[in-house]
């Protein structure tokens, strides 16, 4: 419609019909005059029209790229996150090429294809967070599917609860229906902020154990190095006290246990 009425105001006729636009009734409406401007314009139109149908082409391509999935201890993992990416990349760069288009106008099709890579965009976003909970959720799964963990963790595994929670109930969702578009923030307005969090928690329990493991360390080496301090303590009274009895005396009254210690101690 609005290059017809391009065509119309070009050739001086804004009642001219559509049909009428047509080789046979050039004479008729003195449109040879007009050919060149006309042609530009229809090639304006023709290119329009081929944005708008590459635009269509990438909405199809995508209502029936589907999520591929893995069983993984009793629940399922997202695989091909690099196939994931590839389509998601390929169809952003192209959406950003027409945006660039000079053929694009200022019009529907440009506030359809903005619409589009905010979408693009989104899907992207969210399966970087969902690749990061995968990851972090098989490292911290074995450690916290012992029970001895939520004793000795009680807030750490309410978190991680709370993230498997999550996981599992995405994994069986997608399962029920894995097209990609579906997770798209008009589909499923929470989805995103819902694994942001999951991060938050995860990067949490992970510090807390960074924290306890560290502790438990400095504990370990305090405790292997006390019996060696004992002995050398011992030794110095041993040797305070001791009248003028040989040095080996001392020593002969240590624990064998004591002596190796200090022995080892001596030699290192």
């Amino acid at each position: 419609m609005l290059f017809r009425s391009e065509i119309c105001k070009v050739v001086g006729q804004p009642t001219l019909d559509r049909d009428e636009i047509k080789v046979a009734n050039f004479a008729e409406h003195n449109l040879y005059e007009f050919v060149a401007r006309i042609e530009e314009i229809t090639s304006k139109a023709e290119k329009k029209f081929s944005l708008q149908q590459q635009l269509k082409q990438m909405k199809d391509d995508m209502k029936i790229f589907q999520l591929e999935q893995k069983a993984h201890k009793g629940t399922q993992l997202v695989k091909g996150y690099d196939d994931i990416n590839g389509v998601l990349d390929d169809q952003i760069v192209k959406t950003q090429a027409m945006l660039g288009s000079s053929h694009i106008g200022k019009g529907k099709l440009k506030g359809e294809t903005n619409k589009w890579v905010t979408t693009l965009n989104a899907l992207s976003d969210l399966i970087e967070e969902m690749l990061k909970t995968q990851r972090t959720w098989m490292y911290l799964e074995p450690i916290f599917s012992s029970g001895d963990i939520a004793t000795t963790m009680p807030y750490e595994a309410k978190l991680f609860n709370e993230v498997d929670a999550l996981w599992k109930n995405s994994m069986k969702s997608i399962e029920e229906d894995s097209a990609l578009i579906e997770l798209a923030p008009e589909n499923n307005v929470e989805i995103y902020g819902q694994f942001c969090e999951s991060n938050k928690k995860l990067d949490k329990i992970q510090k807390s154990l960074t924290t306890t493991s560290s502790k438990r360390d400095l504990s370990s080496r305090v405790s292997s190095s006390l019996p060696t301090r004992i002995c050398f303590r011992f030794l110095h009274r041993q040797r305070t006290h001791a009248s003028s009895s040989p040095i080996s005396t001392s020593v002969s009254r240590v624990s064998p246990k004591c002596a190796s210690t200090t022995e080892t101690a001596f030699m290192v």
